[in-house]
């Protein structure tokens, strides 16, 4: 099978007002200075300029992704899709981006010493990534939906190397089957991503129960986000809407 490409509108990837004043963990209790409104404008405004979003994904078997998944044999004993492989039934690789020229614009900022709209674009465009990636998901999903492959209690969520156990190594072999630098993705040898706004992982589709995750494994410790429960009511909350 081979790669699909995904062309994203910007403005789907535009973090809101309210996401980014979130993300500068100001609280709902507390209004902003009217700079920071004009920031949040002007960074806005520069994503929507700059950024070029996109997605890569091909869908591959189980017993392929199960190597690709040992990769370089540094997974934690522990991690969650060993126990997710056998559950699921559909793997999709994908690399999303919010491009190069946005990246650019960032670095040129901080070299400028414009560090509050630097940051703020900074911001901007990691919540552009993240939105591309769950924008290239939503996707997969209709695409499955429309092909009667998403069976009555099935969800699809998605993955990254360096999160549940995935050793960031796994980079290697994701990127030598997938082809990201068919969309402008390069990996460095630390396994870093060049555009850094960029997502790589894998979309599994399974019952969603297996879904289910708590963040009590050992390396749970040493994420950033711990957004794993947020996403599995999401996923719950969007099968009830669609029944």
């Amino acid at each position: 099978m081979k790669p699909q490409l995904h062309e994203i509108d910007v403005d789907q990837t535009l973090a809101t007002t309210a996401s980014l004043l979130a993300g500068q963990s100001i609280p709902d209790s507390v209004t902003p200075d009217d700079r920071i409104y004009q920031l949040i404008k002007d960074a806005r405004k520069l994503y929507s300029d700059l950024a070029e979003p996109k997605s890569l994904t091909i869908e591959i078997e189980r017993d392929q992704f199960a190597e690709l998944f040992i990769g370089e044999r540094n997974n934690h004993p522990d991690a969650l899709l060993t126990e997710l492989i056998p559950l699921a039934d559909s793997f999709t690789l994908f690399a999303s981006t919010a491009g190069q020229k946005v990246c650019t614009e960032i670095e040129r900022l901080f070299a400028s010493n414009e560090f509050p709209l630097a940051s703020m674009l900074d911001a901007t465009a990691s919540e552009g990534a993240d939105l591309v990636a769950e924008i290239t998901q939503e996707m997969i999903r209709k695409q499955l939906k429309n092909n009667d492959q998403l069976d009555a209690g099935q969800e699809l969520l998605r993955f990254s190397p360096g999160y549940c156990g995935w050793h960031i190594s796994g980079q290697h072999k994701l990127f030598d089957t997938l082809q990201p630098s068919l969309i402008g993705i390069e990996l460095s040898e630390s396994y870093l991503m060049s555009p850094l706004k960029s997502v790589s992982g894998v979309i599994l589709k399974a019952p969603i129960e297996a879904f289910d995750i708590y963040d009590n494994f050992p390396y749970c410790a040493d994420c950033r986000n711990r957004s794993c429960r947020d996403r599995y009511h999401t996923l719950v909350a969007k099968m009830e809407n669609n029944k």
